[in-house]
């Protein structure tokens, strides 16, 4: 029995890793379905061509056929467009940084949103938004009250009450939640100890 009070560690996820932790979820969770829709396509298909070969004038055939491969196209093509949709999206975000805790009953993540410097440090005085200065007193206040730059949102999901299961690759763990959320653990973020660790606690809790 695998006994731990708290495993945390702490990484980031590169574009490429999270585009190919997407990607493997697609797989999992997406393409029994896909498979499923293509094959009902592929019957139009066939329903079509039958119809083009007993009634070529007959433009339903033509129809039918053309409606069923652009279905099955849009079927195997939509995947790789959603995600480098999501990649176009998450380059254009600040940067982040996170913190998974293991529990023996819950796991914790923690997501530290490091928000970008502005070019120019401004101040809000009584006559409006003003440039601070190098060696002005509005510096010398920025530099005792530094503003808070860092955001932090927590997820907690309870071992017992969300499906959880794991998949682990070469390179990295992956997390889905609920079949519709997906963590991704690079293991160049992390010691050969916690890489052990984490992999015996998702055997451990059966995840």
């Amino acid at each position: 029995m695998f006994d731990i009070n708290e495993i945390q560690i702490k990484y980031d996820v590169t574009l490429d890793e999270t585009e190919k932790g997407f990607k493997q979820f697609q797989k999992r969770f997406m393409l029994k379905r896909k498979i499923i829709y293509t094959i009902v396509y592929a019957i139009v298909v066939g329903l079509g061509i039958d119809l083009i070969v007993k009634n070529p004038p007959s433009v339903i055939g033509y129809i039918a056929t053309a409606l069923g491969l652009g279905l099955i196209a849009v079927q195997w093509v939509r995947p790789y467009f959603v995600r480098k949709k999501m990649i176009t999206t998450l380059s254009g975000l600040n940067e982040e940084r996170y913190v998974t805790t293991f529990f023996p009953d819950r796991i914790e993540v923690e997501t530290d949103i490091i928000e970008e410097e502005e070019k120019e440090t401004v101040a809000i005085t009584r006559m409006g938004v003003i440039p601070v200065e190098e060696g002005s007193e509005a510096e010398k206040e920025l530099q005792e009250n530094p503003p808070e730059n860092v955001k932090t949102e927590k997820s907690i999901y309870e071992i017992a009450h969300t499906e959880l299961s794991s998949e682990e690759l070469e390179d990295m763990f992956l997390l889905y939640v609920n079949r519709s959320l997906i963590y991704i653990y690079p293991k160049r973020c992390l010691t050969e100890e916690q890489v052990k660790a984490v992999r015996d606690y998702f055997e451990d809790k059966d995840i």
